[in-house]
Order: structure tokens, then sequence, then C-alpha cells
């Protein structure tokens, strides 16, 4: 049987598309960095074809692609549907409450499937993760979100860290190992939840469980990343997000009762680097201050929170320690972590003489965290971060 004319239609005219818009939409191929020891990953990586890059969305693409990718990634319209999640979650010692986030898989999973744990972006949750979850079921991960205090579960102690609690990661590693002992565990972060990856990985070392880890589009020093941010995406977007997730609804209510000093700074914080200062005293766990209040007194209790603060979640401390084959994606054309980030601390620096099995792919094009290929602007970033952590999952189940 013939197919209809108007799918023929729709065909050709979607070839021809194809073939006009492709000479101005060339391949983005990546400068492909590795640590001294990381010759497993980088097998890996070109057997997946993520040296040889990927082609750009070309209605994505152009002066403004790297805006243009990241804002139709922060719009959300594609996202495959989550579906069913069944949410677990636990209060800590102080009692703070976070969760994980498990999504619906296919009946034909296997109990023993490996296990993708995704940290996500500020103040994200398991809603928005579609492409992430849809990537990682294809691969025969079975993935899990981490929900952090006040991210998807409204806070119920006055701590949180913007950037994420290592001790938080840490119990949530546990439960799931406890549960399925028999999985290999994988870790994806993205945007901010890099920080949180590379900073656990980096104080575990060998010690940790997980097998592999992928961190798309990393800022990494969070003493400067946040200043490199530009205007339309920090106080433009994303200070407004922070805000209204912090200071409103029940997260507000919270903080507020506990320090309404402190809330007031961050209502009237001007940039996303000012809101993380003043947020300091907040972090898991609580950080000490002069005044042995929750910070606020401001001035100095604060810079001395902030110094603090950076001692204990900055990842570029302790980055040079992780000892798990890792893959890093960036873009130069990321408008919301600046290039000069990954010169200052990629390579030379974490590579040269750390995070030895690590590589790093650095991208002209690919905008913050999406690197959408195609004229249907699927996921490529995802999808080779999924085949990367699936084959040394496979590896670790193997040996």
């Amino acid at each position: 049987m013939l197919p209809p004319p108007l799918l023929v239609g729709k065909a050709a005219l979607g070839v021809i598309t194809a073939l006009a818009l492709r000479p101005w939409s060339p391949r983005a191929k990546p400068v492909f960095v590795e640590g001294p020891d990381a010759a497993a990953a980088a097998s890996v990586v070109r057997s997946l074809n993520g040296d040889d890059g990927f082609w750009p969305t070309p209605w994505l693409g152009g002066f403004l692609g790297g805006h243009l990718q990241t804002i139709w990634y922060g719009l959300h319209l594609d996202d495959p549907d989550i579906g069913a999640v069944d949410e677990e979650r636990w209060q800590t010692a102080d009692g703070g409450t976070i969760g994980l986030a498990w999504p619906a898989v296919p009946d034909s999973m296997p109990a023993s499937a490996p296990i993708a744990l995704i940290l996500p972006g500020l103040c994200g949750s398991v809603d928005g993760t579609g492409w992430h979850l849809r990537s990682m079921i294809a691969n025969g991960l079975r993935p899990v979100v981490l929900h952090a205090r006040g991210c998807g579960i409204g806070l119920t102690s006055p701590c949180f860290n913007l950037f994420g609690s290592t001790d938080d990661l840490r119990e949530a590693i546990s439960r799931i190992a406890a549960a399925r002992p028999e999985a290999p565990l994988c870790l994806y972060g993205i945007s901010a939840g890099t920080a949180l990856l590379v900073r656990y990985l980096g104080e575990e070392g060998a010690q940790t469980p997980v097998v592999a880890a992928v961190a798309n589009c990393p800022g990494y020093d969070i003493a400067v990343c946040l200043t490199r941010v530009g205007w339309l995406y920090d106080a433009g977007y994303y200070l407004k997000a922070l805000k209204r997730h912090w200071l409103e609804g029940e997260n507000g209510a919270v903080l507020r009762a506990h320090d309404p000093q402190l809330c007031e700074r961050l209502q009237h914080a001007p940039d996303m680097h000012s809101f993380m200062v003043a947020a300091s005293p907040l972090a898991v766990p609580p950080l000490p201050v002069a005044d042995g209040g929750g910070g606020g007194g401001g001035g100095a209790d604060e810079d001395a929170a902030f110094t603090a603060y950076l001692q204990m979640s900055n990842p570029m401390g302790v980055a040079r320690q992780i000892d798990v084959p890792s893959l890093i994606l960036n873009a130069d054309d990321d408008p919301v972590c600046d290039p000069i980030n990954v010169d200052e601390n990629a390579a030379p620096g974490m590579l040269a003489d750390g995070a030895r099995q690590t590589v790093l792919l650095r991208f002209p094009a690919g905008g913050h965290c999406i690197f959408a290929e195609g004229l249907r602007a699927r996921r490529w970033g995802d999808e080779l971060a999924a085949g990367f952590l699936a084959e040394f999952a496979r590896r670790a189940k193997s040996t």
C-alpha cells in the first residue's frame, strides 16, 4: 500500500529542509581532552561517536544558537511524558527532608538493572527531566532523581544548600544501595547538579560505590561562576526563580520563621552570586556564625559563613581526587556557564594532575545542558551521557 500523499509531502519537505539548512549548521565537533589514565573512558566516548560531535538543530542555530538552545531547553515544550513516579522521602537527623523520585520503567527491565541517579540543576526536581529519563531507560538504566531539601519537597527545617549537600547525597546513595545491592550505580549531574556530583566524587575518591559519572555543563568554581552569568539569565530570570522558590510558599514560611533578617537580604539580593552568599549560613549542615544565630547579623558573619560554605561545597576544592570514569560536556556558546570557567579549571587543571580517568568534550555549540541535534531537536547530549554510563555499568556487572 502506498503511503498517503500528505505523509509523502511531509517527508519530502523534511528532506528538502534538512538539505537546505545543513550547510549553515555544520557538525559541532569537540575539543577532546583526556586525563592521564582515561584510556577506558576515552575509548567508550569514541565508540559512541562522541568525538565526532553532533549536528546542532538548525532552527536553534546561527549567531544566537547558544541562547536559542538554552531557552528551548528551559521551556520544556517538547519534553516526553514522565508518567507515574514513586517517591520515597525520609527525614535527616536535623529534621530536614530529602527524597528519591523513581519514575516508572518498562516491566521488562530487570530488578538488577543499573541505576542512574540524576542530580538536577538549581531548584530542580523530577519535573522537566523527561528527556534525561527517556535516554537512560533506552540504554537499560533505571533512572532515579534526587529531591534535595526544598526541591520537589517543601523545607521541614531551615537548612538548604544551593548547590546540594554531600551528606544528604550519601544518605540517598546508601538507601539505593540497600534497596538494590546488585545494581551498579551511576551519577548524572546537570548544570548546578554537577557541583554536587564533583564535590561528592572528590570527597569519596576511590571509596565511592559509583561506577561512572557524567557532568553536563558544569560551572566549576562556585566562588566565581555565578558572577559570569549574563544579566538576561541572572537577574532577568534565574534570580527571580530563586526568590520565588525559596522565599514564597512552604519554603518561605519555614525560612522567614527562622530568620526574617536573612530572608530580607535574600529578597534584596541583586544577583545570583549575592543570593548564594546571603544563603550560605543556611547550608547543610548548619554553618557556625559569630552571633550564634542563623546569620541575621550579616556583614563579617556572612563573610565568614560564605568562606566556610566554599570550603564545604566548592567542587574545585576536591575535583582532582575523582577516581571513577567520568565524562564532562561543555559548550563554548553556553550563555550560563562562561567558557572561561573551562579555561581556568578543566585543562590544564583538574584533568592535568587529577581526575585522571576523566574525559572532557568541549563543543563550539550546544547551549546550556541541551546539545539539541537535528530537525526534531533530539537531546544528543543526554543520549551520549546514557550510553557512557550504561557501558561502564555493564562492565561493572561483568566483573
